[in-house]
């Protein structure tokens, strides 16, 4: 898999509901857009560290051809997951997931954001079984191109969202599309779960 192609799952992936979003979205709720802004940089940062710890650090795990047909499995099961959190919150404004836990006030957003994603153990899990199709895996280029990729994708998206929810006008334009939306990103993790599986996207 190329880093465009991790970087398109990852994408997909972040945009379901799940910790990270709902630290953000607690964030602009309960507090300013500036705490929001601060949670999702928090968030980025914390979800970069962890994937490029495991970049690193999995490198040195006995991963080899006997194990990789697993962890494409496991690959393809957690873009499915994300494909099924996508149709399960269609038409459930503001349902929280019962594998999510009540997000409690206080502290520093930037650190709240960033403990919630280190964390979260679905990015650490996600890097890991992905590093099976991803090319030259371990070359310090590509993890600190991941790292960077994440950051990006995951601090931008949650701070769209946060301005998204301090915003009446930009809340109600997304609200009025979110089924369309949320059906669209199922699709397209379920249908690189087939892709993934098949083997296509392998080197």
């Amino acid at each position: 898999m190329s880093l465009i192609a991790f970087a398109l799952a990852y994408a997909l992936i972040t945009i379901t509901p799940g910790p990270n979003f709902l630290t953000v979205l607690h964030c602009a709720t309960t507090g300013t857009r500036g705490d929001a802004l601060r949670a999702a940089l928090g968030v980025g940062a914390g979800a970069a560290s962890l994937a490029a710890l495991v970049l690193a650090v999995g490198q040195h795990l006995p991963l080899n051809d006997s194990t990789q047909p697993y962890l494409r499995l496991l690959f393809a099961a957690l873009l499915i997951r994300g494909g099924l959190i996508c149709f399960a919150f269609q038409g459930i404004p503001g349902q929280v997931s019962p594998l999510v836990g009540d997000i409690r006030r206080g502290g520093d957003p930037f650190l709240r954001g960033m403990t919630v994603a280190i964390c979260n153990p679905f990015t650490g899990i996600f890097v890991l079984s992905a590093s099976a199709t991803l090319i030259n895996a371990g070359a310090p280029a590509t993890v600190l191109t991941v790292a960077l990729s994440i950051f990006v994708i995951a601090g931008g998206w949650l701070a769209v969202i946060a301005v998204a929810a301090t915003s009446g006008m930009a809340a109600r334009a997304i609200g009025a599309r979110s089924e369309l939306i949320s059906a669209c990103v199922g699709f397209a993790l379920i249908g690189m779960a087939v892709h993934v599986v098949s083997g296509l996207w392998i080197n």
